[in-house]
C-alpha cells in the first residue's frame, strides 16, 4: 500500500512540476515576445519622429499665417511609413489592453496627419488663396502639436519593456525633449 500510494504522490509531483515548467516557458515566451514588439516599435517611433521633425514638424511650429505652406518634401503615397506596425498589429494584445489602445491612438494620428500633409499639399499645389493656405496651416501645426504628444506617449509606454537605454531617454526620448524645447520656444511657451 505504501509503494502505491508514494508512487502516486511522486507522479502527482512529476506532473505538478511538469504543468508549472510548461507555465513558465508559456511566461517566458511571452515575456521576450513583448520585449521584441516594443524594440522594434520604439525604434520605428524614434526614427520616424526624427524623420518627421526634421522634415515637417518643427517648420509646422514655426510657420506663421500668411506664409507659404513648408511643404519641401514630395510624400510617396506608395511607400509605408508605418511598416513595422503595420506588420505586427496581431501582437499588440501582448501589451497591457490600455497600452495598445494608446498605440493604436498615436499610429492613428500619425496616419490620419500624413492624410492631411497630402491634402494640404495637394490643394495648395492648385489653389494660391491665402485663407485656405492659413486654414491648413491652422490645422497642421495643431496635428503637430498632437503628433509631439502622442510619440511622447508611445515612447514612454514602449521603454517600459524595452530596457535600461530607453528608461534613461534613449535616441527617441532626446529626440522628443530637443523638438519639445523648440515647440515650447517657438510657440511662446519658454519654461512650460
Amino acid at each position: 500500500m505504501g509503494f502505491q500510494f508514494g508512487t502516486i504522490l511522486w507522479g502527482v509531483a512529476l506532473g505538478a512540476g511538469g504543468f508549472l515548467t510548461v507555465l513558465l516557458t508559456e511566461w517566458m515566451h511571452t515575456h521576450v515576445e513583448r520585449k521584441r514588439l516594443a524594440t522594434v516599435l520604439y525604434a520605428e517611433v524614434a526614427a520616424l519622429w526624427d524623420r518627421y521633425s526634421q522634415t515637417l514638424g518643427a517648420p509646422l511650429v514655426r510657420w506663421n499665417e500668411g506664409q507659404a505652406l513648408p511643404m519641401r518634401i514630395q510624400l510617396l503615397q506608395r511607400h509605408n511609413f508605418f511598416a513595422v506596425y503595420d506588420r505586427n498589429t496581431d501582437k499588440l494584445g501582448l501589451l497591457k489592453p490600455q497600452e495598445a489602445m494608446a498605440l493604436v491612438r498615436a499610429y492613428a494620428l500619425a496616419k490620419g496627419h500624413l492624410e492631411s500633409i497630402s491634402l494640404a499639399a495637394e490643394l495648395t499645389k492648385r489653389d494660391d488663396n491665402q485663407a485656405l493656405v492659413d486654414e491648413l496651416g491652422r490645422g497642421l501645426r495643431r496635428e503637430a502639436m498632437q503628433m509631439r504628444q502622442v510619440a511622447e506617449e508611445a515612447s514612454r509606454i514602449l521603454s517600459r519593456y524595452v530596457g535600461r537605454t530607453a528608461r534613461a531617454g534613449g535616441r527617441a526620448g532626446a529626440l522628443i525633449g530637443e523638438v519639445d524645447a523648440r515647440t515650447a520656444y517657438l510657440t511662446g511657451r519658454v519654461g512650460a
